[in-house]
């Protein structure tokens, strides 16, 4: 993958450490990156880059039949030159699933807090993960990918999906706005729009990454983003720090990533509230999948079933399961403004970082940023900065849950 990919983990190594002492909010059921899933608030206004290009609300996708259909094109263009960056050649483009390293970090570091009262524990996880991006060379193109709200077009065709999920801890509320400041203050695009979850705007920008030549790593353990693995198309799982290519997929799944979304619309997702067709499985579903080839010629030859229980749950949940395609499937036609190729990496503007990691009481990344030429002196003035709680002296000391926290990241492998 080119550069140690070890040392790019090394921000998220310490959320497995055992010495790390746990969120005591952290709910016993541990699925994905923050133990549990959670509405996402919304941002309290829309920017135009938030902003389908349509300006139109999302529409539902069409159920195109068989599962990774081919979308149209989206509306993206490719700049003539890459705003605010070097304008490298797009070769390897890395997505990151911000969404997925905040609850990540929230439930791994214990709570801290900036002096003027704000919890802070979640954006300085994500913070020293933005920094080892930044410092590895083999990245040439990065973009975070975060959720912009709670409701998308998948609510439009099945209005129960996700309508379970709690609400954020009210400690992990007023670090959303933060988790965007933070983008911007390390000079990275942060990327969200209404009407779509993260994970269409990632299968789009890897469609067309792809359809530039260029290589694509997901960064996310997220289960649903493994149908867009392919040739030109890895993910990198934070938590095992493991690559995952086609073989990791079958593993996962029992069938190949093509064929991934026919296992999710038979099997369900209780996370999401996706329903599948009740009593199958994912061992089950990839069985019938590659058995029969694809959802489709399953549930037309549904009465070929020997098993009474299977073939009846097959006919009765038929279009149960169509519509839980269209719930599982990404979509890769999102409306973007952006083209990857915008995305170059790039120094962050220490005039802007340093004062307002200052502001955050961040000691171990101030201390790598300081040391940079051009930067700031210590204790100058932050430009303005919007965040919750109001703002705080640049000279103020961090609480003690943050040194710690600070100490047990800086001793992480």
């Amino acid at each position: 993958m080119g550069g140690d990919i070890v040392a790019i983990a090394r921000a998220v190594v310490v959320f497995n450490d055992p010495r790390a002492p746990r969120n005591r909010e952290q709910p016993s059921d541990s699925r994905n990156l923050g133990g549990v899933c959670y509405r996402i608030p919304m941002p309290r206004k829309a920017t135009a880059a938030t902003k389908p290009a349509s300006a139109k609300k999302a529409e539902p996708v069409p159920d195109k039949g068989k599962a990774g259909a081919t979308q149209s094109e989206s509306v993206a263009a490719k700049p003539a030159a890459a705003p605010n960056g070097s304008n490298k050649p797009l070769k390897h483009l890395w997505l990151i699933d911000g969404s997925g390293y905040i609850f990540r970090a929230y439930h791994a570091l214990p709570p801290m807090s900036r002096p003027d009262g704000t919890p802070i524990n979640a954006v300085f996880g994500f913070c020293r993960m933005l920094t080892q991006f930044l410092d590895d060379p083999a990245i040439d193109h990065i973009a975070i990918i975060h959720d912009f709200g709670e409701r998308t077009f998948r609510n439009e065709i099945y209005p129960k999906y996700k309508a379970h999920r709690p609400e954020p801890p009210e400690a992990l509320v007023p670090q959303f706005p933060l988790f965007r400041e933070a983008n911007r203050m390390f000079g990275l695009p942060c990327i969200e729009m209404e009407g779509f979850e993260a994970d269409d705007l990632i299968a789009t920008y890897a469609r067309l990454a792809v359809a530039e030549g260029a290589d694509v790593t997901i960064v996310s353990s997220d289960k649903d983003l493994m149908q867009l693995v392919g040739d030109k198309v890895s993910m990198f799982d934070p938590i095992k720090l493991r690559k995952l290519g086609r073989e990791a997929v079958i593993e996962k799944f029992g069938v190949p990533p093509e064929k991934v979304v026919d296992v999710q619309a038979l099997a369900g997702d209780s996370t999401d509230n996706v329903p599948g067709v009740p009593g199958i499985g994912v061992k089950t579903a990839a069985q019938l999948i590659t058995e029969y080839g694809d959802l489709d010629t399953l549930l037309a030859r549904a009465g070929e079933i020997k098993q009474p229980k299977r073939r009846e749950a097959l006919e009765t949940n038929a279009e149960l399961a169509r519509v839980s395609r269209q719930l599982v499937h990404l979509r890769d036609d999102v409306p973007v403004k952006e083209h990857p190729d915008a995305f170059d990496k790039k120094s962050p503007d220490l005039a802007k970082l340093v004062p307002w990691l200052e502001q955050q009481g961040f000691r171990s990344l101030l201390a790598e940023y300081r040391a940079m030429p051009g930067a700031p002196a210590a204790g100058e003035a932050p430009a303005a900065i919007g965040a919750p709680g109001g703002t705080t002296s640049a000279a103020a000391t961090p609480a003690n849950e943050t040194a710690a926290a600070e100490g047990l990241m800086q001793a992480a492998p």
